[in-house]
């Protein structure tokens, strides 16, 4: 496992995320959190020996999809799961954030990309990507 860092809440700062319980307690924070106008995105940020990598997940419970997106120097992709049009918004520490319709995704699957990369540090293998434009 690696070590994450977590940003949520801009008045907490950063969160280390080391196990699968701290992750899991913020994401089910966010599912909580997820009643506001706007739903819940946190920023993972993941730099080790090896190189870096940002992933950002979003929650929207109310629909039960989300998004996960990740980035490395090698580019960026988002969650892959629909050909809906338009865009969705969500709450990135009070700054609203557009994201593709397409790249709503189930929770379920947005949490198994997150605990990939807290367990890899790299690019989740368990969901379809697209490119993010």
């Amino acid at each position: 496992m690696v070590a994450l860092e977590a940003w949520y809440d801009a008045d907490e700062g950063a969160v280390l995320i080391r196990t699968s319980d701290d992750l899991d307690s913020l994401l089910d924070r966010m599912v909580r959190d997820a009643d506001a106008p706007v739903p819940p995105m946190a920023e993972l940020f993941y730099r080790g020996s090896d190189g870096w990598a940002i992933a950002q997940a979003g929650i929207r419970a109310t629909a039960g999809r989300g998004f996960f997106a990740y980035a490395d120097p090698d580019g960026s992709v988002m969650t892959c799961d629909s050909g809906a049009a338009g865009s969705v918004e969500y709450d990135y520490m009070g700054n609203v954030r557009e994201v593709p319709a397409s790249a709503e995704a189930p929770i379920a699957e947005g949490r198994r990309a997150a605990h990939e990369f807290l367990r890899t540090g790299s690019r989740p293998t368990c969901v379809e990507w697209q490119p993010v434009k």
